[in-house]
């Protein structure tokens, strides 16, 4: 009729888990925020949070991955989702805060960080003052070999390098076989649940009903199986592509990791700590490396020298080191033209990474203590909330040496407090000196870092 209003219902479909009220506006379309962290690595952290606000892992990003036998803090952006929405979390776990929060037009990539800052408590220490700041000090001055950390190989039965070595060789059933399969550890360290779920697969192969008995859905391997489950039968890779891709990139960057740790070793051992004709150092002028000459040796000390990360872009030293190098690759049945990978998420470039690296702003105070469970350090978040700073106890029992000191990105504080206490610093050997964890016997199974040290 002539006098009917006509009313239209508007429907607009936004992706999962944005606001349809995006404040951001011109600053940007991401929120970058601190994340807070105990006792939890990032992958697990991020899945939680992506689990909290119902969105996909994938729409966080960050710029390196933090140790989980800490408290740390770190930058993470997410893809339009409102601080307002984010600051919720602050309820959901004790373990995760977020906070300072901004807009910003880019996310985070992998290495957008110039660094990282460690403040760490060594307790029941027993030498004695003097010996404390010799060993301080050579560490200061010398700096320690700059392996990769235990941390990078996995904590769990299978180390992460041998799942990487299978994604370079395509062998894809063997890699998802490798994620899934039984491991010794998991009743110790991630719950009969974990165990019972993984038993439970070898055992049937039930894909649906694995992923229903894993406790954590943001596992690396339920992300696995929901792959398997969606994808076409036989496609193996389509399966492995459903991990999210920093978890993926994790395996091959394992693999990388434990070849340099195998080649730093052999270098050490046949130079020792002196620059050698043959070895790779950086050009002070421009991007790339050249080489140690006869007559260029005196100009360089050891702290120069670069040993590749493999990839199908380095440059090789042009001394016994290299043919380490291609034995080394060869034995696995691989080249390092083979890193070319035709999986492009799988393709190693390389890079170059100093063989001795020294901490910078090296600080330490011996402290006093008489309750072993007092905290003896101060964590962000503690400065939040207005505690009061942990002091040395007059005449006590114990004595701690609280360390704080700077390292480059993908430089390993295990490492550098490893060369300080000449000891393991592997999650296995600590639980072994802890009385209190002695059930907690995980053991890596993977020894990729060789005994060496500055001496």
């Amino acid at each position: 009729g002539g006098g009917e209003q006509k009313k239209v219902i508007r429907v607009t479909f936004h992706p999962k888990g944005c606001s349809p009220r995006w404040s951001g506006g011109a600053q940007g379309k991401y929120v970058k925020f601190v994340l807070y962290k105990e006792n939890r690595e990032t992958l697990d952290a991020i899945g939680s949070l992506a689990s909290l606000l119902r969105l996909k892992p994938s729409m966080f990003e960050y710029a390196g991955t933090k140790d989980k036998r800490a408290i740390t803090t770190q930058h993470v952006t997410v893809f339009k989702v409102p601080p307002l929405r984010l600051s919720y979390l602050n309820k959901a776990s004790s373990q995760l805060k977020v906070g300072n929060f901004q807009y910003v037009p880019e996310p985070l990539r992998l290495g957008d960080h110039s660094g990282n800052h460690f403040t760490i408590i060594l307790r029941e220490v027993s030498c004695d003052d003097h010996v404390i700041s010799v060993a301080m000090a050579a560490l200061r001055d010398k700096g320690f070999i700059n392996y990769f950390g235990m941390q990078r190989f996995g904590t769990m039965t299978v180390p992460t390098h041998h799942v990487g070595w299978r994604l370079l060789k395509c062998d894809w059933q063997g890699a998802i076989d490798l994620i899934l399969q039984p491991r010794s550890s998991d009743v110790f360290t991630e719950g009969e649940d974990m165990a019972a779920a993984r038993e439970y697969y070898w055992r049937t192969r039930d894909v649906a009903g694995t992923i229903s008995r894993f406790p954590w859905k943001q596992r690396v391997e339920v992300h696995l199986l929901r792959g398997m489950e969606k994808s076409q039968p036989g496609d193996l890779l389509g399966a492995i592509t459903n991990i999210p891709r920093n978890m993926r990139l994790m395996y091959v960057h394992s693999y990388q990791s434990y070849v340099w740790n195998k080649a730093a070793s052999f270098r050490m051992r046949e130079y020792g700590l002196a620059p050698a004709v043959g070895d790779l150092v950086r050009n002070k002028s421009a991007k790339g490396v050249h080489y140690i000459t006869d007559d260029n040796l005196h100009c360089y000390n050891v702290s120069d020298v670069v040993l590749p990360v493999p990839g199908h872009s380095v440059e090789m030293p042009s001394n016994k080191v290299k043919d380490y190098y291609q034995q080394l690759l060869a034995d696995d049945g691989l080249s390092m033209q083979d890193l070319r990978h035709r999986v492009k998420d799988f393709s190693c470039a390389g890079n170059y990474r100093r063989l001795v690296e020294k901490p910078g702003d090296l600080k330490w105070e011996v402290m006093l203590y008489d309750d072993v469970t007092q905290p003896l350090n101060f964590s962000d978040l503690d400065k939040l909330e207005g505690k009061a700073l942990p002091l040395s106890t007059p005449g006590g029992q114990y004595k701690a040496v609280k360390v704080a000191f700077s390292l480059p990105p993908s430089t390993y504080a295990t490492m550098a407090i490893r060369e300080l206490l000449k000891a393991d610093t592997s999650s296995h050997f600590q639980a072994q000196l802890n009385s209190h964890a002695s059930s907690s016997s995980s053991s890596s199974g993977a020894c990729v870092e060789e005994a060496d040290s500055m001496g």
